[in-house]
């Protein structure tokens, strides 16, 4: 057994989200792709770069049926995209992307409404 040193009196009850902003994120090693019921999809975690909230995590699913959002962050990682017919996920492995994220929720299974952050979209040099 491991004890954890942890003053539970210091600790808050409820997640804290991050504010609405445009956000520096690393993409935490290649992102795996998975299966859903709408199809495929990219499962991506990140981690806040830089700032106030540097370490902070934040996940989005990029389906392979939403084309622009697949473009708009292969952009926003610096990859082409003029001319490319496809990309191998692999090539975000640890790739830094600027994305415009917003406080969100979301019903849980309890049919609870849950607060959440959201990716709302990938920042490219065109979109800045």
């Amino acid at each position: 057994m491991v004890m954890i040193n942890v003053n539970m009196d210091e600790i808050k009850n409820e997640f804290e989200l991050l504010p609405t902003g445009i956000y520096d994120l690393r993409i935490m090693g290649s992102p795996p792709i998975k299966d859903g019921a709408k199809g495929p999809y990219m499962a991506l975690e990140f981690t806040v770069e830089n700032g106030e909230f540097a370490g902070r995590k934040l996940w989005d699913n990029i389906s392979f049926v939403a084309g622009w959002k697949i473009k708009a962050i292969a952009e926003s990682a610096g990859l082409q995209t003029a001319g490319v017919t496809g990309f191998d996920s692999d090539s975000l492995a640890d790739m830094v992307v600027k994305a415009s994220v917003v406080e969100d929720s979301y019903k849980n299974t309890a049919g609870e409404i849950v607060p959440k952050n959201s990716v709302k979209n990938y920042i490219t040099e065109k979109t800045e």
